[in-house]
C-alpha cells in the first residue's frame, strides 16, 4: 500500500509529504502574535454574517425607543461587545494552538 503522504522512515528523519528532516519550529512571540491576528480576522470574517441579523434588530429596537423617548444604547457599543468576544475567543483558540505545537502535538 502506498500512502500519498508518508511519515517517517525507520531513522524518523523524513516528515509530512516526505520531505526530509522536518523539525517542529518553535513559536515566537510574533509568530504568536500574528496566530491571534490570524485567528481575529478568521472569526470576525466567519462571525459577522450570522451577526448581522441581530444587529439589524438591535437598530430597530433602537429606532422604537428613540421615537418613544426613551434611552438608546448605541449600535457601536452593541457590535463592540461582540468583537470583544471574537477576539477573546481568538485570544485563546491562539494560546491553544500555540501550547499543542509547542508541544509537539500538531503535525508541522
Amino acid at each position: 500500500m502506498v500512502l500519498p503522504f508518508p511519515y517517517g522512515g525507520s531513522d524518523g528523519r523524513h516528515g509530512y509529504a516526505g520531505h526530509a528532516d522536518v523539525r517542529i519550529r518553535q513559536l515566537d512571540l510574533s509568530a504568536l502574535i500574528l496566530l491571534f491576528l490570524m485567528w481575529t480576522v478568521m472569526m470576525v470574517a466567519m462571525m459577522v454574517p450570522s451577526a448581522v441579523p441581530m444587529i439589524q434588530g438591535f437598530v430597530a429596537v433602537n429606532e422604537r425607543r428613540r421615537n418613544a423617548s426613551r434611552p438608546v444604547i448605541p449600535v457601536g457599543v452593541f457590535v463592540l461587545g461582540y468583537i470583544v468576544a471574537w477576539t477573546s475567543f481568538s485570544a485563546a483558540a491562539a494560546l491553544a494552538q500555540w501550547g499543542l505545537h509547542r508541544a509537539a502535538l500538531l503535525s508541522p
